[in-house]
């Protein structure tokens, strides 16, 4: 009996953790169109102006593309564990699962963030 409440607990936790990650998928989504449309209908001057110019934005913007790559790398390698094509003898625990599940819906958070300030340094009125 407490293995089927386990079990029940983990696949509603499994999916709020899903669709947090569909959530942060839409909100980048939307803000990545919504830049990409003004970005084709601005002038290159202008747009190095206020993309290169903006010492913060790009500290930011490799910080947070170093996160993405670091989950994604993450992720990666516990695909390998949990599929057993690594070959070590570390049991698939409770917690590595919840920390392989949370590696999607941070790496989509760190994107939609990405396409948020993006979407602020093209609409700024610097």
């Amino acid at each position: 009996m407490v293995y089927k409440r386990r079990v029940k607990m983990d696949l509603v936790l499994v999916e709020l953790i899903f669709e947090i990650a569909a959530f942060f998928s839409i909100f980048g989504f939307y803000y990545a169109i919504k830049a990409f449309i003004s970005f084709k209908n601005m002038p290159d001057d202008l747009l190095r102006a206020k993309i290169f110019l903006t010492k913060n934005f790009l500290r930011n913007n490799f910080v947070f593309v170093f996160i993405m790559c670091f989950f994604v790398f993450l992720h990666t390698i516990l695909e390998f564990f949990e599929y057993g094509f690594i070959n070590i003898l570390i049991s698939f625990s409770r917690g590595a699962q919840l920390l392989y599940a949370l590696t999607l819906p941070i790496t989509t958070f760190v994107m939609a963030f990405l396409a948020y300030q993006w979407n602020n340094a093209i609409f700024s009125k610097k």
